[in-house]
């Protein structure tokens, strides 16, 4: 498999000419300036390299979350920050490490519930059997 790719792009080198391939990014451009987006992002991508990924976009006074201590404080810092997105103070990238952040706090305090209920059962387990 691995010689059938390798003959297949020496194949394609070979018939790749620089008139050829100066040809097909004009033809992309033309197609790009018409409207087609994939036209443009191939275009763009060949021409000044492929972007990762776009920073996250945040304004100064894009969201000040609450202290996070209360299922009430995680629901509000939500709805905060799905208002921040909303109105264009946050966006997703953005918006992830906060809802990160969020989800985080959420686990770690049902973790910590979930260990006090465990102890408060034990506890009661004990309690009933030295009676």
């Amino acid at each position: 498999m691995l010689r059938k790719q390798r003959a297949f792009r020496k194949a394609i080198m070979g018939a790749a000419t620089t008139k050829k391939i100066k040809a097909v990014m004009e033809m992309l451009y033309e197609k790009a300036l018409a409207g087609d987006l994939a036209a443009a992002r191939e275009f763009l991508n060949r021409t000044c390299g492929k972007v990762s990924s776009a920073p996250a976009t945040v304004t100064g006074d894009a969201i000040a979350l609450p202290r996070l201590e209360s299922s009430a404080d995680l629901v509000e810092a939500a709805d905060l920050i799905a208002e921040a997105l909303a109105d264009g103070r946050l966006d997703a990238g953005g918006a992830a490490p906060l809802v990160a952040a969020v989800e985080l706090v959420r686990r770690t305090k049902e973790t910590a519930e979930f260990e006090d209920r465990i102890a408060c059962l034990e506890s009661e387990r004990a309690e009933r059997e030295n009676f």
